[in-house]
């Protein structure tokens, strides 16, 4: 998506969860999935997979892809990953 369009689609706010890890510092992802439910009603814009709360730079790539697989916004927001180069 070009960036114009980007801009054009996001109107109104965009969700940032938090993402909570175990015990042993994995990610919890029924944690992560029951925050991100909260977060959908009322509906934001999107919704910013492991990147605004300061987990990006903690988390291995694996770790990124599985919280962002994890999202399930029914198709009714757009879920947004941040990505670094390293």
């Amino acid at each position: 998506m070009h960036r114009d369009d980007l801009r054009s689609t996001l109107t109104g706010a965009i969700a940032f969860p938090v993402t909570p890890f175990n015990p042993d510092l994995s990610v919890n992802i029924e944690g992560l999935r029951a925050n991100v439910r909260f977060l959908l009603n009322p509906a934001p814009a999107a919704v910013v997979a492991a990147g605004g709360t300061g987990e990006l730079y903690s988390l291995a790539p694996g770790e990124h892809t599985i919280s962002l697989r994890s999202f399930d916004s029914s198709g009714n927001v757009g879920t947004l990953s941040v990505t670094v180069r390293r």
